[in-house]
């Protein structure tokens, strides 16, 4: 493992005063991943931004300083890294990988807490509960939906599948896990009920590669290879049954979203109103979440934009992009 910590960074980590809150320049181009860049996740408190990718590398970077600079950088992964997560307080974060393991860090620390190997395949997803439980899921090419709890070494629940899982989350309550792969839907598991499908979600026409849960808990929105991404009710019982609200839809179709075998992850804004998708046409898409209109097609990449994450609290987007950068901009909604 090797650790890169900024010497003022001790206090790690903080949060910044809301007059401090503002990016240097409005679009800032983040360099230093040495291969595709998989993943990118702003912190709950937003002073930092983490990214991976396939060089193996974690990099932690400072959001609001003149430099952006990078602060702090995390190896252990034998492989590319698939997905990564912050818990509540920022103090961690969890990472999956192609190595078929998830590791649980200690960012205040700057070393790995827990090394997870249960999962007999490629790790695709990671994400932790959102009630502060020290709970999380992960997806795996061995067909495997896997629960965690940090107090124990191994999954305290294991949903086998006939097909490949890759991307799952929890519901605002920590009682439902809802994910996705390769049959195309969305299915949502009782974690409590240990009801294994309690209903699912059909709409898309090819594997599902993202799912995010509203702010709110009230709505999921999921992105697909049929270059589609679907905003869903998930509340306990919908009128007519249909949970299907819009459809967002790419507008360049000059590449399918199968080109690259990539997982595109999707993301809400901080207050809900927009949604977010990267795509292998090398372009960012950002659509009214009511409306399903496209607001803002960002370009800049030269490689597919493979995971779009907005700030918690502003209207800035970050782009992590196979052509090993990432972009991280202020826009006006």
């Amino acid at each position: 493992m090797e650790l890169v910590l900024a010497q003022d960074d001790a206090n790690y980590p903080y949060k910044t005063s809301k007059a401090e809150r503002k990016l240097f320049t409005n679009t800032l181009k983040c360099t230093g991943h040495e291969a595709e860049v998989h993943c990118v996740k702003f912190s709950e408190c937003g002073d930092y931004m983490a990214t991976a990718g396939f060089d193996k590398t974690i990099m932690i970077w400072e959001v609001f300083s003149k430099e952006f600079k990078n602060v702090l950088e995390l190896k252990a992964h034998k492989n590319g890294i698939l997905d990564i997560c912050w818990s509540l307080d920022s103090s961690k974060m969890y990472t999956c990988s192609a190595d078929k393991t998830v590791s649980v860090w200690d960012l205040t620390e700057g070393k790995r807490l827990k090394k997870y190997k249960d999962h007999e395949g490629i790790v695709n997803s990671v994400q932790a509960g959102r009630r502060g439980e020290e709970i999380f899921v992960t997806t795996s090419d061995d067909c495997t939906v896997r629960l965690f709890d940090e107090r124990t070494r191994k999954a305290v629940e294991v949903l086998t599948l006939n097909y490949q899982p890759t991307t799952a989350i929890f519901n605002d309550t920590n009682e439902f896990i809802y994910y996705g792969g390769l049959d195309n839907q969305i299915k949502a598991w009782n974690i409590k009920t240990e009801e294994k499908e309690e209903f699912s979600l059909l709409g898309h026409t090819d594997t599902i590669t993202g799912i995010s849960l509203s702010h709110d808990g009230k709505y999921l929105l999921s992105n697909a290879m049929d270059k589609t991404a679907k905003k869903w009710d998930i509340s306990p019982f919908v009128v007519g049954g249909y949970r299907c609200l819009e459809s967002y839809i790419h507008e360049t179709l000059l590449f399918p979203n199968n080109f690259e075998k990539n997982l595109f992850r999707c993301s809400w804004s901080h207050d809900d109103t927009l949604v977010s998708a990267g795509s292998s046409d090398e372009f960012t898409y950002i659509w009214d979440s009511e409306t399903a209109e496209v607001v803002e097609k960002l370009g800049g990449h030269h490689g597919s934009v493979n995971e779009t994450a907005f700030h918690p609290e502003q209207y800035i987007i970050a782009s992590a992009s196979s052509d090993k950068t990432v972009y991280v901009g202020e826009f006006e909604k």
